[in-house]
Order: structure tokens, then C-alpha cells, then sequence
């Protein structure tokens, strides 16, 4: 299973939690059967370590549509 974080850079950039393991960040995305999910997720040097995974909120979904939207709407202007 992978999962895109196409058009989910705005919100992948929000840092959960700092640990001792380091920042924890929320990254949303859609698997390819097209799964929402709501991932978080630290890194520690070329690794990536999962924390949590699970299906996205109704909150959640609305604001990943949006800005899957709002990506959609930029790539238009840029063409």
C-alpha cells in the first residue's frame, strides 16, 4: 500500500508534537484504492517511523478536499 500526499504539502507541514524522538508530523493522504487517511509520522535519519494511521475524520476530509482543490485551482493558473 502507498499513500499520495499529492496536494497535502500545506498540511503535512504541521508538527504534532515534539518527542524525544523528534517532531511528530500529521500528514493526510489517499492510498491508491482510495483510502482517506490521516497519517502521523517522525523521522529519525533516513528513516521514517509510522506512528499513527487511521481513516480521516469528517473534519478532516473536508479540509484535505480543499486543499485538493485549491491544488487543482493552481495548476490551472500555471498552465
Amino acid at each position: 500500500m502507498s499513500l499520495s500526499m499529492k496536494g497535502s504539502k500545506r498540511m503535512a507541514n504541521k508538527s504534532v508534537q515534539a518527542t524525544l524522538d523528534g517532531p511528530r508530523v500529521y500528514a493526510p493522504g489517499r492510498t491508491d484504492s482510495g483510502r482517506l487517511l490521516s497519517m502521523v509520522f517522525t523521522i529519525r535519519g533516513e528513516l521514517v517511523r509510522v506512528v499513527s494511521a487511521r481513516d480521516m475524520s469528517k473534519r478532516e476530509k473536508k479540509e484535505y478536499e480543499r486543499g485538493q482543490s485549491e491544488a487543482a485551482d493552481s495548476q490551472d493558473t500555471q498552465v
